[in-house]
């Protein structure tokens, strides 16, 4: 594939845990996630990975899983999403069995943005985020960080100049 030109792979991974991949009716296991990706990097491919979180039902430990499965299989890229319901659909049907909807009026829900307002009772988008964020991104904003001291003035000169050369 990467003969072909192939150099970059996007997959919906979703969740690190069964449970919530059958509650999702995906059709996949946790092992072929782990699978796939390691398949793509053998080949020499990079990997963007969709995931997402704060699925009826999800717990803490779940979430953990899915996170867990992101830090492991180490994808190039990392695409968070939280759950929105989208009317018509089973799962729909289920939030609003359960009474999980925070508002009867769909457009409150907004988008899957990972930063958006809350969508379901019962989830702790603020814990969500938090692990996220600390355990995802640490590294890359530890690498913004050094880059803005004072002293990284002049690699951040060089980067300026030299980036845009190799971009275009």
């Amino acid at each position: 594939m990467k003969e072909v030109g192939l150099g970059w792979v996007r997959m919906g991974l979703e969740s690190g845990n069964q449970r919530v991949l059958n509650y999702m009716r995906k059709g996949t296991t946790v092992e072929q996630n782990y699978g796939a990706v390691e398949i793509c990097h053998k080949l020499g491919l990079q990997v963007i990975v969709n995931y997402m979180l704060g699925l009826p039902t999800e717990t803490k430990e779940e979430i953990l899983d899915t996170l867990r499965m992101i830090q492991v299989t180490h994808p190039e890229q990392r695409s968070a999403a939280f759950y929105t319901p989208i009317p018509g659909t089973d799962m729909w049907e289920d939030c609003k069995r359960r009474g999980l909807f925070v508002s009867d009026d769909p457009t409150v829900l907004g988008t899957r943005s990972i930063t958006d307002q809350p969508r379901l009772k019962g989830i702790d988008y603020a814990w969500v985020q938090t692990q996220m964020y600390g355990r995802l991104y640490r590294q890359r904003h530890g690498a913004r960080k050094i880059l803005n001291r004072q002293e990284m003035e002049p690699v951040r000169r060089v980067l300026n100049r030299v980036l845009p050369r190799i971009v275009h």
